[in-house]
């Protein structure tokens, strides 16, 4: 008897009385999609994923540089319907070197890595130039000649400068500093994922826009 009474008052016998079917059915369901969301969907990952390997915290990517000496010349005399006045002609001839860089924008270069085809395919921007720089040391001056007359103004001279430096960065690309850098970027961007992604492993493609 006293052990009927046990049962009774056991957990087992509590457990049923507060446990129903629809708590069972809620724990079961509750159980399978766990099961669902952690097991199963890890055999489904896609091959392929974008990483941003070595250029997190690069703003911008230069590949290459062009050194260019661009020589100007000043011819300024003073006219008076066309003819010039005797006295009043300032000539000068002088060079700067100018430093320009060329490469691309980090945040528009994306890689994509395919595990599947052991691909590494970057997406690249379209070379710029990235700086252009004079180097203020490097003035030479082969000729000064100037007429107290008609001297040149600092207006004159700036503008003079900023053509000088147009004509730097139009030099620079006729001579292939774009092409370069595009080339040289396959290589610095291969050397920065190498570590995680061996180019012996893993075969590379560039393609630019």
């Amino acid at each position: 008897m006293e052990s009927t009474k046990k049962d009774k008052n056991g957990l087992l016998p509590f457990l049923k009385k507060f446990i129903t079917k629809k708590i069972v059915v809620f724990l079961v369901s509750l159980i399978i999609i766990v099961i669902v969301i952690f097991g199963v969907n890890s055999a489904f990952q896609s091959d392929s994923k974008t990483v941003d390997i070595g250029l997190r915290n690069i703003g911008e990517l230069a590949t290459q540089v062009a050194y260019v000496t661009e020589v100007d010349v000043i011819d300024d005399p003073r006219t008076f319907f066309g003819a010039k006045i005797p006295f009043t002609q300032s000539h000068y001839v002088y060079s700067y070197d100018f430093v320009i860089k060329a490469g691309f924008k980090v945040e528009d270069i994306i890689p994509d890595v395919n595990e599947g085809t052991k691909t590494v395919t970057i997406l690249m921007p379209k070379a710029e130039i990235l700086s252009n720089e004079p180097k203020l040391d490097s003035l030479k001056i082969y000729l000064e000649d100037e007429s107290i007359f008609n001297q040149v103004t600092m207006d004159e001279s700036n503008k003079a400068f900023i053509e000088m430096q147009k004509n730097a960065e139009k030099n620079a690309i006729s001579n292939g500093l774009l092409e370069g850098a595009k080339e040289n970027a396959k290589t610095v961007i291969t050397g920065l994922f190498a570590d995680q992604f061996d180019p012996e492993e893993y075969k590379y493609e560039f393609k630019f826009q």
